[in-house]
């Protein structure tokens, strides 16, 4: 079962590995990757519990919205990359 003190952790381990992060533009395109992520963790959080083992694997819906999130930092960050492999040459 995932506790209020587990989500909160991994807050902190999301915030201290953004602090990390030099460029300002990579530091807003993962916090903000990060955040969605976790709201959607949160708002699956409560089925979690009415299941005997758990949800490990996430429900079909949780899992779709994942992926989607996912595809949508990946491609607000292609324009990040592209910049930042110009610079490399």
């Amino acid at each position: 079962m995932i506790t209020k003190e587990d989500r909160e952790r991994q807050k902190a381990e999301d915030a201290a590995y953004v602090a990390k992060l030099a460029d300002a533009e990579a530091r807003q395109l993962v916090a903000e990757h990060l955040r969605r992520r976790m709201e959607i963790f949160e708002k699956y959080d409560p089925y979690r519990d009415t299941f005997p083992t758990g949800l490990d694997g996430g429900s079909p819906d949780e899992n779709r919205e994942l992926r989607e999130e996912a595809k949508r930092f990946t491609k607000a960050c292609k324009p990040y990359f592209e910049r930042r492999k110009g610079k490399g040459k």
